[in-house]
């Protein structure tokens, strides 16, 4: 079963950057935060739950930014 999910950069300061996610480009659902600092303590704003959709765009951004050297402006994935 395939799983994908849309991730959008939409700020970022010296603590933290933030993607919106959800199921597609049009269904968002939240903002994932990834403090700079510990990417590990990642969380979504509001929310007490760790979805797996933010978790995907979480891990989409970071192995994309280890790759390029930037953060991406969409996280976006198909799998």
């Amino acid at each position: 079963m395939a799983t994908t999910g849309s991730g959008r950069l939409v700020g970022e300061d010296a603590d933290a950057v933030r993607y919106e996610f959800g199921s597609g480009p049009d269904a968002i659902e939240g903002t994932v935060v990834i403090p700079v600092s510990d990417p590990g303590r990642w969380y979504v704003d509001g929310g007490e739950e760790r979805s797996v959709l933010a978790r995907n765009v979480l891990q989409k951004a970071l192995r994309l930014q280890r790759r390029d050297g930037a953060r991406p402006r969409d996280a976006s994935f198909f799998s």
